[in-house]
């Protein structure tokens, strides 16, 4: 079985195309697999992304304290979406602070492809799978307006 999940789809570090990328993802998995695997994909699917990345405000992703007393937080500061590109550019800040009362912030520019279902779901195919269940959360309701997830599992032909 091959795992893709924790959103890498929309988290893929490459210097060459971003779609590209995603789609190499599908590929490799399939020539990993022998026939009758299977892949299980997991990561954040919108409806209307234009929405959620047309931003100008501040979005705390997560935040949290770690077992050794590090608090952090990850915040999506702006962006924006192309309809057409699929492609959304922004800026992102980690925080952190130390329990010795140290912080440090971390700014970077975010720039990722954010692929449809259905695109996803042509990788699988093209690269030999056929997609046993599909689901848009963890309580496997299925994909909507109302979920933001895409969860497939998938065998090899």
């Amino acid at each position: 079985m091959v795992v893709l999940a924790g959103n890498i789809f929309i988290n893929v570090v490459t210097d060459g195309d971003y779609k590209t990328a995603q789609r190499l993802f599908i590929k490799k998995a399939g020539e990993a697999l022998k026939h009758g695997g299977y892949i299980y994909l997991d990561f954040n699917l919108l409806a209307h992304p234009e929405i959620f990345f047309n931003c100008s405000s501040e979005r705390v992703h997560f935040d949290g304290t770690d077992d050794t007393g590090v608090y952090g937080r990850y915040i999506g500061c702006t962006g924006t979406y192309d309809t057409e590109t699929q492609m959304t550019n922004g800026k992102s800040r980690t925080e952190l602070l130390l329990p010795n009362g140290e912080s440090y912030v971390f700014e970077c520019k975010t720039s990722k492809h954010i692929p449809t279902l259905r695109q996803v779901r042509d990788w699988l195919t093209e690269f030999g799978f056929r997609i046993e269940q599909e689901y848009g959360d963890y309580d496997r309701n299925p994909v909507s307006e109302l979920t933001h997830r895409a969860i497939l599992y998938a065998k090899k032909a």
